[in-house]
């Protein structure tokens, strides 16, 4: 049974500055209250790619895929993931495939190919209780939203669900600086 957060988004509060996880989005693929939740960091470029880290022959096609910072957990893993819309209301995603398929759905007109360097999990009732001391909003992904830069992420979605969190989207970097 799939839980209402699972293939949503989690934006980072603007109140939220442990470092690690200030401004980001967070696509949180895996939810329930038995095993609790994964999610992989969509706004987090490392100054990788992945023929910079994986020089095999069978990672040569994926060689120019940008590495992103999927979160503190198991970093010593790259995984590939694609994103693409099925239809105008359906999101789909296959997480943690195989290189061959990842060559394979690099090709696919409207995917997006995805290298992350580790994840973000939380363990049962986790996510549930920062959810409830307001360190994250959780929305539903938008069509837009694998079309946006990733520097621009977390301020459009913020933007994008109602006039009281595009003036969250305002919040500047440095808060106590002004």
């Amino acid at each position: 049974m799939t839980s209402e957060l699972e293939n949503s988004l989690l934006i980072a509060d603007p109140s939220l500055r442990d470092g690690l996880f200030d401004r980001s989005v967070i696509h949180l693929a895996e939810h329930s209250l038995q095993h609790g939740a994964i999610g992989y960091i969509l706004n987090k470029p490392t100054d990788k790619k992945v023929g910079d880290v994986l020089t095999a022959p069978m990672f040569t096609p994926l060689k120019n895929i940008p590495i992103f910072f999927g979160g503190p957990v198991n970093t010593d893993q790259i995984v590939f993931s694609v994103y693409w819309w099925k239809d105008d209301d359906h999101f789909e995603y296959r997480l943690r495939i195989s290189a061959e398929e990842a060559a394979t759905m690099k090709r696919s007109p409207g995917s997006i190919l995805v290298a992350h360097v580790g994840h973000s999990g939380w363990s049962p009732g986790q996510l549930e209780e920062e959810l409830k001391e307001q360190a994250w909003i959780n929305t539903p992904v938008s069509s837009h939203t694998l079309s946006v830069p990733h520097r621009e992420l977390w301020r459009s979605v913020l933007e994008g669900i109602s006039p009281y969190h595009k003036l969250l989207s305002l919040t500047p970097i440095e808060i106590e600086n002004n």
